[in-house]
């Protein structure tokens, strides 16, 4: 995937997981996607890179959010879809 494909297609996640986690500050949306991507970038299967980032990212946000539920005085909703595997990482600046 070129550079100027792999900027559209991560932007176009990240304003998509923006609509799904409104509760989430977009900056740290847009992190999660990007070091998502970072996963990604040397993929066998450019078109599929853009899937993979999105799930990924999804994942890694609904984590977030689980974490952020167990913590006393806060609270959250996280979308339904996609699936719920933990995939390790650090994206939360200032976590």
């Amino acid at each position: 995937m070129d550079p100027g494909t792999g900027n559209a297609a991560t932007q176009h996640v990240a304003q998509r997981l923006s609509v799904l986690f409104p509760s989430v500050d977009p900056r740290v949306v847009t992190v999660v996607v990007l070091d998502s991507y970072r996963l990604y970038v040397d993929h066998p299967n450019p078109n599929a890179v853009p899937v993979l980032v999105e799930e990924t990212a999804r994942d890694r946000l609904l984590g977030h959010l689980e974490a952020r539920s167990h913590t006393p005085g806060r609270s959250s909703s996280a979308p339904t879809t996609g699936s719920t595997a933990r995939i390790s990482g650090t994206f939360c600046p200032g976590r």
